[in-house]
């Protein structure tokens, strides 16, 4: 028999894919697509342009994490910076791919859970989710999501066949969320209650065995977290931000963010959370204000169900979600930490659908009610996502995507970009971390004492960015006349020396930047202050230069070393099992169609 080639096998295996699974990959490639469109048009927030900055270089850093976060997100996120370039989708591609793979895994979650139909409405409505759609951003709330669901499909899959290949993975997938964001703990908590739930169900006793053997995985995944923390108390006596918290650890090392740090609070919770109405409504009004209310109503039908049915996984779906539900509406109420919510809410949802669905006996009756929530619901997320996603409509790039462009295509490496101190530090740093950019602030302290600075003096080609709009990014400058006024100052005197390079609009075609391009003369020794200021957020930009980083350590003995290697070790085997995770996607879409196959096989044989 004639071996077949590697390219005939991918074909085979291609024609011989359900239907269902070549459904579930055009919503994937729809799916990809918005999420892609509104990456690009969509405004930055403030924290994307701390977690996105702090992801740059943090691969060469070789650092096992920053001050808050843990490594995985900002790892895949450097990597993917260096294949598409420090530009608008690569500093948000991480959440578009995860974010793109989460309808996939939405689909097996509703059709493992519930039924093939609960599956098939779970991915639509995830691939046009409103709330899902919008948080394309620098974070890492959808890519932490995309591994706490499938943890949750794995555990499924574990009660479902008893497979402990199941029940380790699901674990596994969970801590990798865990060191995607910290936040993952209460997932992993509210896994934890679940598996000694159906653990005593099925059993009549906890397998205790069992959950010794996952705490050892558990803190053997935590070994580049808890190593960073002991080999940084050692030598500086300092820890990260999390141990800082709850151990309080140095706590004045973080003081200067005191106030933005809230830990959790049944008064913030149950009372006030300091909007004048209690934490757990105003995480709830996230899902009503993102997510259109037809899905809201779906997914409350779904949930009556669900109990009224009894469905074998109700405590797993409830247990997972009520612990970072609850958890963060008394502690840390921002909207993109509530995206895991809306995954559930399609999920309960499409149950809400079919059940309505099956009351309908006429086949007539039933299309056309599909045909009419379909409809609706995709107008409802149209007003939605033009309301909530600036540019999205307009499939255009937002004005930071356009200024880098501009950068790239005619700033050199030596050219000085003085820029409008009414820009948001964060945002400076991501449009010019790799440039001699210098705020307007400093520059005229520069100017002012050019004299006293090393060096001969140097012809500097110049480039001035101006904010248009006043404020951007800062949100508080309206409170600041003196200052507007001084920019504006410096402004107008760039206009006269100067000539107008470019006018960058927003997605929506509204002037935000100008740049003025002039030369100043300058002695050479202004670089090195110039350099020495590109610092935000506790840390130096693009972790340049290295001495600079306040939470390195120095390691002092064989055992030390080893440790941090093996941490490393550790966080690199953590970031190929991400990637290949990602990719797995395909294989179980595939393999739940073999399944099918096999069961219908073993049947026709009995």
């Amino acid at each position: 028999m004639e071996k077949k080639s590697f390219v005939d096998r991918i074909i085979n295996k291609t024609l011989s894919l359900k239907k269902e699974t070549y459904f579930v990959i055009l919503l994937l490639i729809l799916g990809f697509i918005l999420r892609s469109v509104n990456a690009l048009g969509r405004k930055f927030s403030g924290d994307e342009m701390v977690h996105g900055t702090h992801a740059i270089g943090f691969i060469n850093s070789g650092k096992l994490q920053i001050m808050d976060q843990s490594a995985v997100w900002f790892w895949l996120t450097d990597l993917f910076l260096k294949l598409f370039g420090a530009n608008l989708f690569g500093i948000r591609f991480t959440s578009v791919l995860f974010g793109t793979l989460l309808i996939a895994v939405t689909y097996l979650l509703g059709k493992e859970i519930f039924n093939k139909k609960v599956g098939i409405f779970a991915a639509i409505l995830t691939t046009i989710s409103a709330y899902q759609v919008s948080f394309m951003e620098a974070g890492m709330d959808t890519t932490m999501t995309f591994f706490a669901m499938f943890s949750i499909y794995f555990f499924v899959k574990f009660i479902k066949t008893n497979k402990n290949f199941f029940f380790y993975l699901s674990w596994i997938v969970m801590g990798i969320a865990v060191m995607t964001k910290p936040i993952a703990l209460l997932f992993l908590v509210g896994l934890g209650f679940a598996s000694l739930y159906y653990s005593n169900k099925k059993n009549g006793k906890i397998e205790f065995r069992k959950h010794i053997y996952v705490l050892l995985i558990i803190l053997l995944l935590f070994t580049p977290v808890l190593t960073f923390n002991y080999l940084l108390y050692k030598d500086k006596g300092i820890a990260d931000l999390q141990f800082s918290r709850f151990f309080k650890i140095s706590p004045e090392t973080y003081q200067s963010i005191s106030s933005t740090i809230e830990s959790f609070s049944l008064s913030t919770l149950l009372v006030d959370y300091g909007g004048g109405e209690p934490g757990i409504l105003r995480s709830v009004s996230f899902m009503y204000n993102y997510e259109v209310l037809l899905i809201l109503i779906f997914a409350i039908i779904g949930l009556i169900y669900l109990f009224k049915n009894k469905n074998n996984f109700t405590f797993l779906l409830l247990s997972t979600f009520l612990f970072p539900f609850v958890f963060l509406s008394g502690t840390s109420l921002l909207p993109n930490h509530f995206v895991f919510a809306s995954v559930y809410v399609t999920l309960f949802a499409a149950y809400g659908l079919v059940k309505v669905l099956s009351f309908l006996k006429e086949e007539k009756n039933r299309k056309m009610f599909i045909y009419g929530f379909f409809t609706l619901f995709l107008i409802t997320t149209f007003f939605a996502m033009s309301e909530f996603n600036n540019g999205f409509l307009y499939g255009g790039k937002n004005e930071l995507g356009n200024l880098i462009d501009f950068k790239d295509e005619n700033i050199d490496d030596n050219s000085l970009v003085i820029l409008d101190g009414r820009i948001y530090r964060g945002r400076s740093v991501f449009m010019f971390w790799d440039k001699q950019y210098v705020e307007a602030n400093l520059f005229l302290d520069i100017l002012n004492n050019n004299e006293q600075i090393p060096g001969d003096s140097v012809l500097f080609k110049t480039y001035y960015v101006e904010c248009l709009i006043d404020d951007c990014g800062w949100g508080t400058i309206d409170e600041q006349p003196e200052f507007n006024q001084s920019m504006e100052s410096l402004t107008q005197s760039f206009k006269e020396a100067s000539t107008v390079e470019k006018t960058v609009q927003d997605a929506h075609g509204n002037e935000i930047f100008r740049v003025y391009k002039s030369q100043i003369s300058l002695n050479q020794g202004v670089i090195p202050i110039i350099q020495s200021s590109h610092n935000w957020f506790f840390y130096p930009v693009n972790y340049q230069p290295q001495k600079d980083i306040f939470d390195n350590y120095q390691i002092h003995n064989y055992f030390d070393r080893l440790l941090d290697k093996i941490a490393h070790l550790i966080l690199y085997i953590e970031i190929i099992l991400a990637l290949l995770l990602g990719i797995s996607v395909f294989y179980f879409l595939e393999k739940t169609q073999d399944e099918k196959r096999e069961n219908l096989h073993n049947n026709a044989v009995v």
